[in-house]
């Protein structure tokens, strides 16, 4: 029976983000796309050409070399997809292989809001699933790190192509506070929640 490689096989097709932080890049910005109707050829244009760009991190890039990461890589982006994303851009489900609920349902379905403890609390202006109250539905997710001080090369969303929206960090939280303790760039408390994955790295031993 032939069984499915390592994660850590596969790093080369493996965003960063998952890998890293970025903690050395200390300017962000978040993109939140909404592919316009009828503009789905030219959405997927930009999104090749994001690619192509070399922008996009691997998770190999981030973990292999002599190099220290942050010696080598002055920009990373990342993107995600929201279900609606997807469906909007042409992907189907397989019966087989269908998605996950929570991810099909979307962070703003009901019950997640019930679970979550959001719900008549929500004064977010967009959502990752089609919303009735009228929210910008958003399909797609671009993070962006580079160098602070220095200009990303990232070229900006096809404004054509996506109602675009922008979160930006402010990089004077990027400092040790009074206590000690370091703050990310929207002044949460840093590296509390980054997981290891399991089989994202080349393990050996019990370790």
């Amino acid at each position: 029976m032939k069984h499915a490689p390592l994660l850590s096989e596969q790093s080369d097709d493996i965003q960063g983000m998952l890998k890293s932080g970025f903690g050395w890049l200390k300017s962000s910005r978040f993109w939140l796309l909404t592919i316009r109707e009828g503009r789905v050829d030219q959405a997927r244009a930009w999104l090749a050409k994001l690619v192509d760009s070399g922008l996009v991190v691997s998770a190999k890039r981030v973990g292999t070399g002599r190099k220290k990461p942050e010696e080598s890589i002055s920009e990373a982006v990342a993107v995600a997809f929201s279900f609606s994303g997807l469906k909007k851009l042409g992907c189907t489900e397989a019966e087989t292989h269908p998605f996950p609920t929570a991810f099909s349902s979307g962070m703003g379905s009901a019950l997640r809001k019930e679970l979550l403890r959001d719900a008549g609390r929500d004064q977010w202006r967009w959502s990752d699933v089609e919303d009735p109250d009228g929210r910008q539905t958003v399909h797609i997710l671009v993070a962006q790190w580079w160098v602070l001080d220095e200009k990303s090369r990232m070229e900006d969303p096809d404004p054509d192509a996506f109602i675009v929206r922008t979160v930006e960090n402010n990089p004077c939280s990027f400092k040790k506070e009074e206590d000690g303790k370091l703050r990310e760039p929207f002044g949460f408390r840093d590296g509390l929640a980054q997981p290891v994955i399991r089989g994202l790295r080349e393990e050996g031993g019990p370790r």
